[in-house]
């Protein structure tokens, strides 16, 4: 069930689910066990309900989420507390192999503040009969919201360190050069043949005038 919760948290994204209008006329938005709604204007929210006024309420923070398995094994819960005014919510994830989602009946307020919500959906069903047959329950188990900035905070982090690595490289590679030209100068100097001077033996005879004669 933990991988199906986790597997849904990526099939299921792109938009909130609506549940049916309840007896008082709200209605419950959530988008999957591990992500905050995206219609409610409340950050961290797990549930939101929308009154008849148009007004949102918080029904439960994402980080609160206890999982529990579906006694009949054939689905769980997530409850969510820490709501306005004592707010809480419980969504039963269903099995439906039919479906990724879909409401199965109206949310219901079971008691004051408490809000019940069943949900169908695939994600919900044991991964397989090997799987399925050797789990614990896991009841009990505190879920962790899955943040997405950390994807895009590592990718940043692993680009910004390409880049450093590549400008070090850059700098070693003409420091090699540079070293290599001043070496190679170096070695054509000392090379050069001695400077003998101008020639001490050389007899300087006067020219004759212009009226002279050889």
């Amino acid at each position: 069930y933990q991988r199906r919760v986790r597997v849904s948290g990526a099939a299921l994204r792109g938009s909130d689910f609506k549940s049916p209008a309840d007896a008082t006329g709200f209605q419950y938005y959530f988008i999957d066990p591990c992500h905050e709604t995206i219609t409610c204007p409340y950050v961290g929210t797990a549930v939101c309900q929308l009154d008849g006024a148009m007004k949102y309420h918080v029904c439960g923070q994402l980080p609160t989420g206890v999982w529990a398995e579906i006694s009949d094994g054939q689905g769980f819960t997530i409850t969510y507390d820490g709501g306005e005014s004592g707010r809480k919510a419980i969504v039963y994830y269903i099995c439906d192999p039919s479906t990724t989602g879909a409401f199965t009946q109206i949310p219901q307020e079971s008691s004051r503040h408490v809000y019940e919500i069943y949900f169908s959906t695939i994600y919900a069903c044991p991964l397989s009969d090997s799987t399925s047959s050797g789990r614990t329950s896991g009841s009990g188990t505190t879920l962790h919201p899955v943040d997405d900035h950390d994807d895009a905070d590592a990718n940043l982090i692993e680009i910004e360190l390409a880049v450093v690595i590549l400008m070090l490289g850059m700098i070693l590679f003409l420091l090699m050069i540079g070293m290599a030209f001043y070496f190679s100068c170096s070695g054509a100097t000392t090379n050069l043949p001695p400077t003998t001077g101008f020639p001490t033996n050389v007899s300087f005879h006067q020219l004759p005038q212009k009226d002279e004669k050889l």
